[in-house]
């Protein structure tokens, strides 16, 4: 890589002189074309021959360049190649850590949401056992205590509708860490998707189409024969 550069450093170094010698003739080109005027044939025939030498030195000036060209993306190509094989095992690891991460945030939602359904299992228990304790103290004509069963139905039903579910955890803050939802397909069934769906053709299905759909409606519609999960994203910055 080094060889490179110092080759493409001297290349230009031992041109500079017939650089500058090319860059005088273009100057001198310019200025003589500024005055040059065109009142008979012989005048037009002089300036197609001012114009076919200026032709030529353009081709000079093009071949001059072509092998410092050459050389230096030789050398750009060599760099880029070596940054590449540089930063592999770091994109590498930053890829481990945060799939990591993503893990970790994945198991905090399933664990909630284990929870929630556990929570919900329970009130809908409760919720059955008091109607049944309820109707049977009315069949056998204990009217208040079956109020009372009822009452406790009541407050298992509205806890079941309003607060069995338990609140979506936000990823601890870190300095240099952020989070996004995003939505992982888990499997299609290309026979059931739709042709058109909201308006977006999506077969042959196109899951960048699909993706965008889901993430737009933050993973609220239901397509027929697709089926997705919300994941975390995890994103770094230094």
């Amino acid at each position: 890589m080094e060889e490179n550069k110092e080759t493409v450093v001297a290349v230009i170094q031992n041109n500079e002189t017939e650089g500058e010698n090319y860059v005088s003739v273009g100057v001198g080109y310019k200025e003589e074309v500024q005055h040059f005027k065109i009142t008979d044939d012989d005048a037009y025939a002089e300036a197609g021959k001012l114009g076919s030498k200026i032709k030529g030195k353009t081709s000079e000036v093009t071949e001059f360049f072509k092998p410092l060209k050459a050389a230096a993306h030789q050398a750009h190509k060599k760099i880029c190649d070596r940054e590449k094989e540089v930063l592999k095992p770091f994109v590498e690891a930053e890829k481990t850590i945060k799939r990591a991460m993503n893990s970790y945030l994945d198991e905090k939602e399933k664990k909630r949401r284990s929870e929630e359904a556990y929570i919900k299992k329970m009130a809908q228990q409760s919720l059955e056992e008091s109607i049944n304790k309820a109707t049977e103290l009315e069949a056998n004509g204990k009217i208040k205590e079956a109020e009372k069963a009822m009452e406790e139905a009541i407050i298992a039903e509205n806890f079941q509708k309003s607060g069995a579910s338990l609140p979506v955890q936000s990823a601890p803050t870190v300095k240099g860490v952020s989070t996004t939802k995003d939505y992982e397909i888990v499997s299609v069934d290309s026979y059931k998707v739709p042709i058109v769906f909201n308006g977006v053709e999506i077969r042959p299905v196109d899951m960048s189409a699909v993706k965008k759909l889901i993430k737009n409606s933050k993973g609220t519609i239901e397509i027929e024969g697709i089926e997705y999960r919300e994941v975390n994203k995890v994103s770094l910055r230094k």
